[in-house]
């Protein structure tokens, strides 16, 4: 990202859940339970070694989610990312060598058919549209 230094940055994970969540806060901390690739299993370890306790993300995440939140596809606000790879993605992109003037992480709930995947493109559009104003200023 410090290479581009885009004025809009939106991660994507899948996450639990029925609810799209707009992750607000990053932990700096490891833990799975599963081995990774190399076979290595993580139980507190950080994700940047000597990094803040925590991040924040740098968009507004409460009147984002009640911009975007519908009957159909409701939009909460999350303060937990998780302790894996979306958490270590978040931690890295609320750093300050990345600040850009939004940025944020969306979990988005399992696709479970071809409405779905559409509904989430859709609101994926509609918060660029709604971040793009704030980057501007």
């Amino acid at each position: 990202l410090s290479a581009f230094q885009p004025e809009v940055a939106i991660c994507t994970g899948v996450g639990r859940g029925r609810h799209v969540r707009l992750e607000r806060r990053a932990v700096n901390r490891i833990a799975t339970v599963r081995p990774d690739e190399d076979d290595v299993i993580a139980i507190g370890l950080p994700v940047l070694e000597n990094g803040e306790p925590e991040r924040l993300s740098s968009w507004p995440a409460q009147a984002l989610a009640e911009a975007l939140d519908s009957p159909g596809l409701p939009v909460v606000v999350s303060n937990d990312a998780g302790t894996y790879v979306c958490n270590a993605t978040d931690y890295h992109l609320f750093g300050p060598r990345h600040r850009t003037a939004a940025a944020g992480f969306v979990h988005l709930p399992p696709v479970d058919g071809d409405g779905t995947l559409s509904a989430y493109c859709n609101l994926l559009e509609r918060l660029v549209a709604l971040l793009a104003p704030r980057a501007e200023s």
